[in-house]
């Protein structure tokens, strides 16, 4: 009896769902038998929980296949498409889908069905991996790892959905777009005093043209500095005036002469002058002139009527920068060597360049004729020095400093808005001429450079 009751069972399979093995039956026998499936025992739990894995998928609102039970009639549902055709047994008696239920399962439902084929096949694809919905129910310790799965293929569709309900972002177009790099953003500053004014320096004037910087910016070469030149005599100034005024002439010249000498700064071609000005301390000179001759008339002491009767001078020039766009403004200066008269000088000169911060970056260069530091510091000198030294801030001093007592650091670069890169000194061989071989004999001064990198 039992043996034609199995034999009957067998024989009633649902036409879509007849899997290998499985064995279908009618509804009215469903709470009779247990599930059997050949070639597969599966231990029976009759105490835990129905469907763990479907209410877990419920919970977390995912359409799922899971339990390919044939739908039940009436829910709306689209069957899942049947598998290859097989030879039917003869004594197969089929049964309506209204009635279809998977047999011996009493805690089963009727299945679902997916409206969404990518979380179809990537559910399918992560619980295939040695995860199917038995073994998360039998296993709870994996449970935790089918969560994490199921969870991130949920986040990862949820993401794609935002994204594709997004609006594109427009980039702008290439040409609005300006790379700089830290080669093309640093610019060279160097201060280099030619010391027309000193007798024992026999290097004719013309000749100065011939050093490396100098070539370098008149030449019109990407990385030439921008030269800031003191007591340039008479013969340099025409030589520079020609060199700038020829044609193809690649830099640009700001310069102010006096009797005998003068200043000039050589702008090179990556820089646009937007403004210039060039003055000589006059107001400032004759106020310091002015204090100087009553002290001394009050002590009866001499006066250096030299350096107050010296005219002394500055340049200006507001710069774009053509390699960043950006703009600075440049002064070259050189002040006095008597301690009142440079203390003026130098009041009247900062002013403009704190003003001239406020606009941008900004450089001051020259022979200021102010000691870094002093062997001495109560003598009249260091509390002198210490005085226009207070003045700089929050500029800071960029140049490299001397290296004897017999060439002090009286040359500056000070800079605000820029981060020192690197500083050179061009001492020994590192200047030569056909009259004379080292720095040391070209002038009383070593030439100073600075590479500065914009903020």
């Amino acid at each position: 009896m039992r043996a034609r009751c199995c034999q009957a069972t067998r024989e009633q399979c649902h036409p879509r769902v007849a899997a290998t093995g499985a064995d279908l039956r009618p509804a009215e026998q469903a709470e009779r038998e247990r599930l059997e499936i050949s070639g597969t025992r599966l231990p029976c739990d009759p105490h835990r929980p129905p469907c763990v894995l479907g209410a877990l998928l419920e919970v977390l609102r995912v359409p799922r296949p899971l339990d390919r039970d044939p739908p039940v009639a009436g829910t709306g549902g689209r069957e899942p498409p049947p598998p290859a055709p097989r030879a039917p047994a003869t004594r197969v008696r089929r049964t309506r889908a209204r009635d279809g239920v998977l047999v011996r399962d009493p805690d089963g439902d009727a299945g679902r069905l997916v409206a969404s084929a990518f979380s179809r096949v990537t559910l399918e694809g992560a619980l295939a991996r040695r995860d199917p919905p038995c073994d998360v129910a039998l296993k709870p310790e994996r449970l935790a790892e089918a969560v994490a799965r199921v969870g991130g293929v949920i986040r990862s569709e949820r993401v794609l959905e935002r994204r594709a309900r997004s609006p594109v972002t427009r980039l702008p177009p290439l040409a609005s777009v300006v790379c700089v790099t830290a080669s093309t953003a640093d610019l060279r500053v160097i201060t280099f005093n030619t010391a027309v004014g000193n007798p024992k320096i026999k290097t004719a004037q013309r000749d100065f043209l011939a050093l490396p910087f100098y070539r370098e910016i008149i030449a019109g070469e990407p990385g030439a500095a921008i030269l800031a030149l003191q007591e340039v005599g008479p013969d340099q100034a025409r030589a520079l005036d020609e060199a700038a005024s020829g044609a193809g002439a690649r830099f640009t010249l700001v310069r102010i002469q006096r009797p005998g000498q003068g200043n000039a700064l050589l702008i090179p071609g990556r820089f646009r002058v937007l403004s210039r000005r060039s003055r000589y301390f006059v107001t400032s000179q004759l106020r310091a002139l002015a204090g100087a001759s009553w002290g001394a008339l009050r002590r009866r002491a001499p006066l250096n009527h030299r350096q107050y009767l010296e005219l002394r001078m500055w340049s200006m020039a507001r710069l774009a920068d053509e390699a960043t766009g950006r703009e600075l403004t440049v002064f070259n200066t050189h002040l006095s060597g008597e301690a009142p008269l440079r203390l003026a000088q130098a009041r009247s000169l900062l002013k403009r360049v704190h003003r001239a911060r406020e606009r941008g970056p900004v450089i001051l260069a020259g022979d200021l004729n102010v000691r870094a530091t002093s062997a001495k510091p109560a003598s009249e000198a260091a509390i002198a020095n210490a005085a226009v030294r207070d003045l700089f801030a929050p500029l800071e001093n960029m140049a490299a400093g001397a290296v004897g007592p017999r060439r002090p650091a009286i040359d500056w670069i000070l800079a605000a808005g820029f981060a020192p890169v690197s500083a050179r000194l061009y001492t020994d061989d590192a200047l030569s001429l056909p009259n004379s071989s080292t720095a040391e004999l070209i002038s009383d001064h070593y030439a100073k450079e600075a590479v500065l990198r914009p903020l």
